[in-house]
């Protein structure tokens, strides 16, 4: 298969030291970036620095994984897909959306259950004090991260597992580590590194997956300027005893969203040959 054969030098890959240099870079940067905010003060220095440090270094680092494996960073991202059509996309992007919120829900009902209170504090870290923060916030979250997760999770990892095992042991390994790596938050992010790991093998480029993530994550970074699940609502909602109506939206959100992930994920499975627009 081309992909695997271009890829071939992650076989070479040292995975748990490659996972625990991302570790460390993610725990370099909130310290900087709550230094940063200790020092200069103000909303939206500890988000840039942190932010901003976390993927200059890990750019930096996935550049030379990249160099060492002798893979370039533009056959890693590949072609546009030649069948890969606008309506099987918009599909795709609708059941992932949909899937997410009707996790969420389930998510929030399940954590109103265990941790009750707890949950104001939980929730209260995803508001945007000011504008700024959210303009920070947005290239971080919705143009930043999904660039330098792709490449990550469905490029060096994905890439290294294929060398190593079938297709399905490797995509069900990215889409955990994926899972793992957005803790506590794991049902969501599980879901959609399947689906985004099966976009890439279905595709062969990261441009795929890459639009899928940014307009997932652009989704949840509207909902949370919107309010939809700020620290008053969670006031509302843990005064409320019958949360059977959240039960309901959240599995109805899953029940419809679910169709459109079935039939790619049935479509992707099938054999067949694919042919790509350089």
């Amino acid at each position: 298969m081309a992909y695997a054969d271009d890829c071939s030098g992650f076989a070479r890959l040292k995975l748990v030291r490659f996972l625990l240099s991302l570790v460390s870079i993610f725990i370099l940067a909130h310290f900087l970036g709550s230094m940063a905010a200790r020092i200069v003060g103000g909303d939206c220095a500890g988000p840039f620095a942190r932010y901003a440090i976390f993927h200059l270094l890990g750019f930096r680092y996935v550049g030379k994984v990249l160099h060492r494996s002798q893979v370039s960073p533009r056959s890693l991202l590949g072609p546009i897909p030649a069948e890969f059509s606008l309506k099987k996309m918009v599909g795709l992007l609708w059941g992932s959306l949909t899937v997410n919120l009707g996790l969420a829900y389930l998510t929030v009902v399940m954590w109103m259950t265990f941790f009750g209170p707890q949950l104001l504090e939980i929730l209260g870290g995803f508001e945007a004090t000011s504008i700024m923060t959210a303009v920070v916030q947005f290239v971080g979250v919705v143009l930043l991260a999904p660039i330098f997760e792709e490449f990550v999770f469905r490029g060096i990892i994905l890439g290294y597992a294929l060398q190593r095992w079938n297709d399905k042991t490797a995509i069900i390994l990215s889409a955990l580590l994926f899972a793992l790596g957005h803790a506590p938050n794991l049902l969501g992010p599980l879901v959609g590194g399947l689906i985004l790991s099966l976009l890439y093998v279905r595709t062969r480029t990261l441009v795929a997956p890459m639009l899928v993530h940014m307009a997932n994550n652009l989704f949840g970074f509207l909902m949370g300027i919107g309010d939809i699940f700020d620290s008053t609502t969670a006031s509302l909602l843990l005064e409320t005893t019958d949360r059977t109506h959240l039960v309901i939206v959240g599995i109805t959100l899953l029940t419809v969203g679910l169709w459109p992930l079935i039939y790619f994920v049935k479509d992707s499975l099938k054999p067949k040959s694919i042919d790509l627009e350089g």
